[in-house]
């Protein structure tokens, strides 16, 4: 099983949201971190792990960014890390 490292100076989660239902609203997480582990003879057993902090959202608007960070909407202070995992090879359960 190989495992690869997510690398933070080349990635990102980007998302796009609408807004109104006029318009587009797009923006990015830039710090991103993980693993994903993967055998292409064995995907059943593959594993992802992403942790996103919450306070690199960027959207290109700062006043909107700081509203996205507050209780309305993230939290960040409260919840600094977004995560995302698959199943896990250690436990062999889904998460």
């Amino acid at each position: 099983m190989a495992k690869w490292n997510i690398n933070v100076n080349h990635s990102s989660a980007a998302f796009e949201v609408r807004h109104m239902m006029v318009s587009w609203v797009h923006g990015m997480f830039a710090n991103v971190t993980g693993t994903l582990n993967f055998d292409s003879l064995d995907v059943e057993n593959a594993a992802v792990e992403v942790e996103i902090d919450a306070s690199s959202i960027y959207t290109g608007v700062e006043q909107r960014d700081l509203h996205l960070k507050s209780p309305d909407f993230l939290e960040v202070e409260k919840y600094p890390a977004i995560t995302f995992n698959t199943k896990s090879q250690s436990k062999g359960t889904e998460l």
